[in-house]
């Protein structure tokens, strides 16, 4: 039975209000999530263009993310989720269109794709940086965590609803439902003008470059936010970017599994972090932070490494069930992290700087990750293989900075690290 202090009260209408915009949305965005694979195969038949299709989505860190991350500690936070909520919307839908139009080809998938990436950049900026303001710094590891549950429960809800949609309809068509859910999202986010923190104190009139410059000293000079940066990079780099591409390949050529049955993988997934997220307030608190960390990575690794000699796609289901779960737990614990780490004036550009640092080589790890199992011949033991790679970066922080994450917390945001 949970406490009274595990229940995560106070946190207001306008949260809650927030929390269903976003649900809805990233209901969309789930749905999309099956869809737009299943649409790059079909255009194509190729490995590589799915790892081309990710590299694209992340080429916007590299390019924007600093410059955004500086505007958006400078401008209505509101305002900016709004406006990437109505851009991502018409990207998505340009994609139908083309489709019915007989136009559609994967080089518009992949002009969509950064486009969306380069708005989403923006929202998840402002939303990172609203949401101390939001409920209370007391209060993050909850909101955090049904934030993210909401999250994870759509996304069983999407792949589902994927499934059923391309029974009646293509999956191009079907798009349209994540379009749908931006505009939801807007009208939402509209309403909560009078409610919703919208910036911190003005930045003042220094240069947008000194403002990059001082998002950029402030995560390298701190050890944990540096730290974090730099295991992002070389898991995202060497493992990331090449699973959640190619589980799908994995499916169906090592299991030769239908559409409808690779929609199980993304509900299976759902479910795992669903379960973590709403675990994940009570959890941490018999955990250092050090340790909520880095001990589901260490099982996300152990299950990455079982999805490759597994004998089963029943056996994969239920692995990328509990690694996805164990990947959410690690996730929401190193955004309340970050967030009680940086100082309010800094927030957008702490979480840009670092998602920077930690994106920047998916392209390349997902590109690489395309060609190494079109080479291969099998998605199998390429998942083996990165389980065996995740270890090796676990092991390798196990006796740096993370380790005294907890002694950082301790010290007021903003002063010398």
């Amino acid at each position: 039975m949970f406490r009274r202090a595990d229940v995560p009260a106070g946190l207001g209408r306008p949260y809650y209000v927030f929390l269903l915009a976003q649900s809805v949305s990233n209901l969309g965005s789930a749905v999309s999530l099956v869809l737009v694979p299943l649409i790059v195969l079909r255009l194509t038949g190729s490995p590589l263009s799915l790892g081309i299709a990710m590299a694209v989505e992340f080429l916007p860190y590299p390019l924007f993310g600093l410059v955004i991350g500086a505007y958006v500690d400078r401008l209505s936070r509101r305002q900016v989720m709004i406006a990437a909520d109505a851009g991502r919307m018409l990207a998505v839908a340009s994609i139908p269109v083309l489709a019915h139009a007989g136009m559609l080809d994967v080089w518009w998938i992949y002009l969509a794709g950064f486009t969306i990436s380069t708005l989403t950049i923006a929202f998840n900026a402002a939303e990172f940086a609203v949401m101390p303001a939001l409920v209370g710094p007391d209060r993050l590891d909850a909101a955090n965590g049904r934030l993210s549950a909401a999250y994870s429960a759509v996304g069983v809800l999407g792949p589902a609803l994927a499934g059923v949609s391309l029974m009646v309809m293509s999956a191009s068509t079907a798009l349209l439902l994540d379009a749908g859910s931006f505009a939801f999202s807007a009208c939402c986010l509209r309403s909560l003008r009078r409610s919703l923190p919208e910036r911190v104190a003005a930045a003042g009139r220094e240069p947008v470059r000194h403002s990059i410059a001082g998002g950029v000293r402030f995560v390298f000079g701190h050890p944990v936010l540096r730290a974090c940066a730099i295991l992002l990079a070389l898991t995202n780099l060497l493992v990331g970017a090449t699973a959640e591409k190619q589980i799908v390949t994995l499916a169906k050529q090592h299991y030769l599994a239908t559409d409808s049955a690779v929609s199980w993988l993304f509900v299976a997934a759902g479910l795992g972090t669903t379960i973590f997220s709403l675990l994940s307030a009570r959890l941490a608190r018999r955990l250092s932070a050090a340790q909520a960390i880095l001990i589901p990575f260490f099982g996300g690794a152990v299950c990455m490494f079982c999805i490759g000699v597994a004998e089963s796609f029943p056996s994969v289901v239920v692995l990328w069930a509990l690694g996805s779960g164990l990947g959410m737990f690690f996730v929401v614990n190193l955004r309340t992290l970050r967030q009680r780490l940086a100082p309010p004036r800094m927030l957008a550009r702490v979480v840009t700087v670092s998602q920077v640092l930690s994106w920047t080589p998916v392209p390349l790890g997902a590109v690489l990750g395309g060609w190494v199992t079109a080479r291969a011949g099998s998605a199998a033991p390429v998942f083996a293989g990165l389980g065996v790679i995740q270890l090796a970066i676990a092991a390798a922080f196990l006796l740096g900075p993370l380790r005294r994450a907890d002694a950082y917390l301790n010290v007021p945001a903003g002063s010398g690290v």
